[in-house]
């Protein structure tokens, strides 16, 4: 398992260590697989799916699935701007 990512194509302050956490990504897709509630499930699935994609999009990756990241970044954004007066 090697290095995707290069230092060329980090964006916005990530940065590739070379460390490939796919077995990891594998895991917590799962764990969210397994929460019980469907509505939860779905909606939690798509976060990661999302967060996934931000994360590999920020190392200069492919981005799986763009609808449903575009969907993660404005979801992300209407809550921060819902909320951004209450955080100091």
């Amino acid at each position: 398992m090697g290095k995707i990512c290069t230092v060329d194509s980090e964006l916005c302050g990530f940065k590739c260590t070379g460390y490939n956490g796919s077995h990891i990504w594998e895991k917590l897709h799962q764990l969210v697989d397994s929460i019980e509630c469907d509505m939860c499930r779905e909606h939690a699935k798509n976060l990661m799916s999302g967060l996934h994609d931000h994360i590999n999009s920020g190392l200069g990756e492919k981005i799986f699935d763009e609808k449903n990241y575009n969907k993660f970044v404005n979801e992300v954004n209407c809550v921060y701007d819902s909320r951004k007066n209450d955080v100091a």
